[in-house]
């Protein structure tokens, strides 16, 4: 799962006359990229060495720069195997050469970091432990046997401890722990994998761990075995990993999942679990192959997977769900933990409320003390916070729906170039923001919503630490058309900025365009929840034609209303309300539906005078409240504790099996066509008058809005000749409708692109926005 391309200037070896020559030259080649803390030096050390080659190699302001002399055919060898062998954290964007006088150097050496100068250098992400390391966290005969801080340069904490750049042990965390003379002969040892590791450490000179008891208990043994003794109780611990506290509770134990439930006031969204290894997961899920690959990266994300019939997790983890966020340990404590105790552990990050994970053990204490029985901590601080990456696998591709720890602060690499610098400030919802230089768009952690005080603060902070980690002062501001959204009324305050609103579906599919470098005009397909049109009203079933210049509407679902605006979100019976009453009007009294016998008369009446008199009912056209709808229709419930839980129960009913698809109507309008689904509402309150199963509905429903999709881009295609389609938006997150628009459109001779290592939600926003400032700058304000 890697970024971008590697580019290599004109003049390298792939562009010359292959001829075998033994003529001596000095080459100096620059590598851009992840290529510091990675241990690429040390690599470039041993690949010279085995070669013969003479030279240098030293880290600079533009990336590491290798000077080397020998023959040209070694030089050419030593080039292929440099991209070919890298380390496996190291990410190489780009290789240029140049041919230097000789130097004549003597023997070849790794050179001390040049001054920090102009920085371009990419800072390296925190990397899961390496298999090398885990080996000696679990042989009795080695000297860092069950240490919880092991690492190397293949591996360990690298973003979460870094204080600024360069990349050197004086300006991480590690500063405080003085190195004992074993593990600085290992540091300075350029054969040894742990070369410049610069959290290099083991139970003599690093960090220690720590229990915390909070229910007046003592800690009678060391702190690991307490912990698991009161995890096999059914406690609930915090325990501080790599970016963050989480919450731990042994997953297999209902009672232990119901108590963190109750605790955190989570009555239904999934908690994530850490498994021991690939073989425990495929016990209790169905793993593909390209999940499994996914699972044990560097990055280890959380993977959603199917859960077996026969599955020992407790329903509780994730209510009604087939799936179940699983990861495997990536920190030396958590392969610890998940060994020492033989569980499948519940790891939901320590937070409150969609508010960033908490990383200060003051913080944990106070915000959380009330939700654990103790805490797990050490003595190395987390100077930033980075919560767990979330992936599913849809067509063997990886779809982000979270993208942070493992990634960040990872650029992502885009064909366009940010001549002037650029923030893009991303969303409400699941935010993450970016800032754009070069080639390069450095997105944030995942923050989460911005919707207290607090959330903007983290926000803020973050922000002013990338721009001074990554030395960018944006010259441009992009934002969401919302005025009420925290991250646009953050711009607002930013001084001496341009500023550019940019609408949130178009962002959707710039984000899709600048993943896959799209050239040509395409057909973008934009579905989720909420986000400002540019006639005021709420859209989130939308269809655009054009490029990140300009995109034009070109069709979208029907407006309803919204009854109780933005409260109907958690409300969606009242969103369902609104759909039968277009459809039905005063005939859905005697309909008989289950909806509305739950709400009653009383609250019906209200809810269609406000309809009526279009009091608080903003107009929609959001495919996810349409979901909502639909889930409602079919199994009442009259609130909701998190967005998307109602569309998600509807995912959980279909089967994602063949079935015919509902009538619809397509109805063109004096600017764009418009899509009524009155057809397919009537015809499933006639099935579900005639007892037709509820799964079968619900998956005749996925068949009917990519029936949709299809129909709609074939009207495009024969009107402007668009064979591109990119789908982007938080309702693309549901497997079902994902893979069948895809499916559907490239039978239909659509070429078919997807968010993939771009957050397909609303975590992906930043992205576009950026791109659609960069190509508009002349309407910046």
């Amino acid at each position: 799962m890697t970024n971008g391309q590697v580019l290599i200037s004109e003049c390298t070896y792939q562009k010359e006359v292959r001829v075998v020559s033994k003529e001596l030259q000095h080459w100096r080649i620059v590598v851009r990229g992840t290529v510091q803390g990675v241990g690429f030096r040390p690599f470039v050390y041993r690949l010279a060495q085995n070669l013969k080659l003479n030279g240098r190699v030293y880290n600079n302001s533009t990336g590491v720069i290798i000077d080397l002399e020998g023959n040209t055919e070694t030089l050419r060898r030593f080039l292929e195997l440099l991209s070919n062998q890298k380390p496996p954290a190291a990410n190489i964007t780009e290789l240029e050469k140049e041919i230097l006088p000789l130097q004549h150097y003597q023997g070849f050496e790794i050179r001390k970091s040049a001054e920090k100068q102009a920085l371009k250098l990419h800072v390296p992400a925190d990397i899961a432990t390496c298999a090398d390391c885990e080996q000696e966290i679990f042989d009795q005969t080695d000297r860092r046997n069950d240490y919880p801080f092991t690492n190397c340069t293949n591996c360990g904490p690298r973003y979460t401890i870094i204080r600024d750049l360069p990349y050197d042990r004086p300006f991480t965390s590690m500063a405080e722990f003085q190195m004992c003379p074993e593990c600085q002969r290992e540091y300075e040892n350029p054969l040894d994998r742990r070369f410049h590791a610069q959290p290099n450490a083991c139970s003599r000179c690093g960090p220690s761990l720590n229990f915390v008891p909070l229910d007046g208990g003592i800690c009678p043994q060391p702190p690991l075995e307490e912990v698991v003794r009161r995890l096999k109780e059914g406690q609930v611990i915090a325990v501080k990993g790599i970016g963050g506290f989480h919450l731990a509770c042994n997953a297999e134990n209902s009672r232990a999942v119901a108590l963190l439930r109750e605790r955190k006031k989570r009555t239904a969204k999934p908690f994530a679990i850490m498994v021991r290894n690939l073989e425990k997961a495929q016990e209790i899920c169905d793993v593909s192959e390209a999940e499994a690959q996914i699972l044990q990266s560097s990055e280890r994300p959380v993977v959603l997977l199917r859960k077996k019939i026969e599955c020992s997790v407790a329903e509780e983890v994730a209510p009604g769900l087939k799936y179940l966020g699983a990861m495997l340990p990536y920190s030396p404590l958590h392969h610890l933990l998940l060994e020492k105790s033989k569980m499948i552990l519940v790891m939901t990050s320590a937070n409150n409320s969609e508010e960033p994970i908490l990383y200060r053990d003051e913080e944990v204490v106070e915000k959380a003390g009330h939700l654990t029985d103790g805490i797990l901590t050490h003595n190395r601080k987390i100077e930033r916070f980075c919560d767990d990456s979330v992936v599913s696998v849809v067509l063997d591709k990886p779809v982000l729906w979270r993208r942070s720890r493992g990634f960040v602060p990872r650029p992502l690499i885009v064909k366009e170039n940010f001549e002037v610098p650029i923030f893009a400030a991303g969303g409400h919802f699941k935010n993450s923001f970016c800032l754009g230089r070069g080639n390069d768009l450095f997105l944030s952690p995942h923050i989460g919503d911005l919707e207290n005080l607090e959330s903007y603060q983290t926000y803020a902070e973050v922000y002013r630490h990338y721009q001074r980690l990554f030395e960018i002062k944006p010259e441009i501001a992009a934002h969401d058309l919302h005025p009420d959204y925290l991250a646009t009324k953050y711009v607002q305050t930013l001084a001496g900025v341009k500023k550019l609103g940019a609408q949130h579906h178009e962002a959707h599919i710039a984000s899709c365009v600048a993943e896959h470098r799209l050239n040509e005009p395409v057909i973008g397909v934009a579905f989720d929840g909420t986000g400002l049109g540019w006639d005021g009203n709420i859209w989130g079933g939308e269809f655009f034609i054009g490029d990140v210049k300009k995109f034009e509407r070109a069709a979208h679902f029907k407006y309803l209303p919204l009854p109780g605006g933005e409260a109907a979100i958690l409300h969606p019976a009242q969103m369902s309300l609104s759909f039968l009453w277009e459809v039905f009007g005063e005939e859905i009294y005697e309909s008989g539906l289950s909806v509305l016998k739950h709400l009653g008369k009383a609250k019906t009446s209200a809810l269609v005078k406000l309809i009526q008199a279009g009091i608080n009912a903003p107009f929609t056209s959001s495919l996810g409240r349409i979901f909502d709808a639909v889930s409602v229709i079919l199994n009442y419930r009259d609130q909701i504790s998190y967005e998307g839980e109602a569309a998600i129960a509807l995912e959980m009913l279909a089967t994602g099996q063949k079935e015919k698809p509902y009538p619809f109507e397509l109805q063109s309008g004096s600017e764009s066509t418009v899509i009524d689904l009155k057809p397919a509402i009537e015809q499933i309150v006639k099935d579900l008058n005639q007892n037709i199963s509820k799964d079968r509905i619900a998956t005749r429903f996925h068949a009917t809005i990519i029936e949709v999709v299809v129909a709609v881009c074939q009207k495009i295609e024969k009107a402007e000749g668009l064979k591109q389609v990119c789908l982007s938006g938080g309702c693309f997150m549901n497997r079902i409708l994902l893979e069948g628009c895809y499916r559907r459109l490239t039978e239909s001779g659509f070429e078919v692109y997807f968010n993939s290592q771009v957050p397909i939600n609303d975590g992906g926003l930043a992205v576009g926005q950026a791109l659609i400032a960069n190509a508009r700058k002349e309407q910046c304000v």
